[in-house]
């Protein structure tokens, strides 16, 4: 005859096996795979957006994103990415396009047809790469990346983050560069 504790322990034992268990490979509750983040800048040089995108970077949830820094032009930025253990790319743009100042921008552009040309044949490059690796999202962290990055984004059906690290006013940025999408901003 059994014991009573005996009886317990099979009638325990009966029931676990009714009861449908998942593979210890697979958890109860999964979690969607990261969502692809491009984050885009012109240069590779230590500035101070340069360096406010590395601790960006850094500091995301990679349970939830998964970011991949995409460069314009090679520079220190990519070695502290590489030893931070975030990947990068680099995307290559004409030395002229990159080292242009913001003052030489909008329409007098138009007649440095080669830069032109170099800047449309970048931008093909950046859209076919955008759309191949499957990004949710671009982040563009400067001037330059703004407006290629944002219009290669746009073409590319992906959505666009501007990061404008510069101030938004006549006196600074030309007319061209101004209000070419809806603003949110923080301060003043």
């Amino acid at each position: 005859m059994l014991t009573r504790s005996q009886t317990l322990a099979s009638r325990r034992e009966l029931v676990a096996g009714l009861i449908p268990r998942p593979p210890n490979h697979i958890s109860r509750v999964s979690s969607p795979p990261p969502a692809k983040i491009a984050i885009l800048d012109h240069t590779a040089a230590l500035g101070g957006g340069e360096i406010a995108l590395l601790n960006f970077v850094r500091l995301l949830d990679r349970s939830r994103y998964e970011p991949v820094v995409v460069l314009f032009s090679d520079g220190p930025l990519r070695d502290r990415l590489a030893a931070a253990g975030i990947r990068s790319i680099l995307v290559p743009l004409s030395a002229k396009v990159v080292n242009a100042r913001k003052d030489t921008l909008g329409a007098r552009t138009l007649v440095k047809i080669p830069q032109l040309i170099s800047a449309l044949g970048f931008s093909v490059r950046l859209i076919e790469y955008l759309r191949s690796e499957g990004f949710a999202l671009v982040h563009t962290n400067s001037l330059k990346s703004d407006l290629l990055g944002g219009i290669a984004a746009k073409i590319a059906r992906i959505p666009v983050i501007w990061h404008v690290r510069d101030r938004i006013e006549a006196d600074y940025l030309p007319a061209s560069e101004r209000g070419t999408g809806s603003v949110s901003s923080v301060g003043e």
